[in-house]
């Protein structure tokens, strides 16, 4: 039946913030013109929201008064991708520098009772780190660089302790 067709949705694309400027202020996060978060407190890592594939703008604004622009990036999208967008750098008052990072989410399911973990280095300015287990000493993620993202690593569900240190360090 060619009406079933045009039924069909586009697939969409996932978009997630996390809120890395340490020092600044609560948001107000503003996709496309419309408020979809607010009083978004540093250190968050808000849940996915869905959007169509195509190019969006990306607003942060400090949720206090007089409010103020923190961020404000555009973000092209495809069709099935997941996105996490950090705002990261220094608010100092509101005469710092921010600037977005964009990583590209993994999609894939991971077996019950296992988790699949990366490492986002959204430390402006820091030297690239290594994440070691606490117990072991073990490596978990090496020589990773602000900006980027380690690739994905599969362990069990649990709790662990990681120490992260400058290369070298």
């Amino acid at each position: 039946d060619e009406g079933d067709d045009e039924d069909e949705e586009e697939p969409g694309s996932q978009v997630r913030l996390v809120h890395g400027v340490a020092d600044g202020p609560a948001v107000d996060v503003y996709i496309d013109g419309d408020r979809i978060l607010q009083e978004v407190e540093p250190g968050t890592v808000a849940e996915y929201e869905e959007l169509e594939a195509g190019n969006h703008s990306i607003v942060l604004v400090a949720a206090e008064e007089p409010g103020g622009v923190i961020l404000d990036t555009r973000l092209e999208t495809e069709e099935r991708g997941n996105y996490t967008v950090a705002a990261t750098g220094q608010f100092e008052g509101g005469d710092g520098e921010t600037e977005p990072v964009v990583l590209l989410d993994n999609a894939t399911e991971v077996q019950s009772e296992f988790a699949a973990v990366r490492l986002g280095h959204l430390v402006r300015g820091a030297p690239d780190v290594t994440v070691t287990l606490n117990a072991t000493g073990g490596v978990v993620f090496e020589q990773a660089t602000f900006g980027e993202s380690t690739q994905y690593k599969t362990i069990p569900e649990g709790e662990y302790t990681l120490d992260i240190r400058a290369d070298g360090a």
